[in-house]
């Protein structure tokens, strides 16, 4: 039965050795914690946001609802919030963005991973059509 996160305080409970998995989470989330073995409530609060969002399939509305699980359970992601550069680059599927480099040369990398992007879905459309007038 999963506990109620309201109860953990109550009960004078431990909050970093509670199992994740007795908590009442989105699919998507048991999905990320199971991927990166993610067992206590002590693992997650360990990570950061941005270690979340480069995880495939984790993205911010994931991270909201586990940064909320910790918050009722007194605890918190020990990395800073996420930036709006880790967030852009999970979403462009990028292992990170220039950290230090100017607004140009993020811009820059922007513009070469969509027009990679753009490319191989072009690629994947014509070679579906050539498929497609073959069989017919």
């Amino acid at each position: 039965m999963p506990i109620s996160r309201g109860i953990v305080a109550l009960m004078g409970m431990n909050p970093e050795r509670l199992l994740v998995n007795q908590f009442d989470l989105s699919i998507r989330a048991y999905h990320v914690l199971g991927r990166l073995k993610i067992n206590t409530l002590g693992d997650l609060a360990a990570l950061g946001e941005d270690d979340l969002l480069l995880h495939y399939q984790c993205g911010r509305k994931t991270v909201s609802e586990l940064r909320d699980l910790l918050a009722e359970s007194g605890l918190s992601f020990s990395g800073p919030p996420v930036s709006a550069k880790a967030a852009l680059a999970s979403v462009l599927d990028l292992k990170e963005l220039p950290a230090d480099g100017s607004v140009e040369d993020t811009l820059a990398v922007i513009r070469k991973r969509l027009a990679d992007r753009m490319q191989s879905l072009m690629d994947q459309i014509l070679l579906e059509e050539r498929k497609a007038s073959r069989g017919k």
